[in-house]
């Protein structure tokens, strides 16, 4: 019995926007990846820095909310890489 190894993709393009719209979307740019990244982690850094120094429970339940938040979306951008259409 012969096993076929071959994989073939089954997505062959969209007709719902043309090569030439799509294009300029596609195109990689280092410089706002880095912003991007850079303004993340600021915020991790900073809602724990919240985290941290405050006193009233509601608002640390809140801050941690958010913070836990940010650090799951770090998973997005890894996601992204991984298919190397991050930037």
């Amino acid at each position: 019995m012969k096993i076929n190894t071959e994989y073939q993709w089954p997505y062959h393009g969209s007709k719902l926007i043309s090569k030439d719209k799509l294009r300029p979307f596609l195109k990689r740019n280092n410089t706002s990846g880095i912003i991007h990244l850079c303004i993340h982690l600021g915020l991790i850094l900073l809602s724990g820095i919240l985290i941290h120094f405050s006193t009233n429970i509601f608002l640390k339940i809140l801050v941690m909310t958010a913070h836990g938040s940010f650090i799951a979306f770090l998973y997005a951008g890894l996601h992204e890489c991984i298919h190397k259409s991050a930037f």
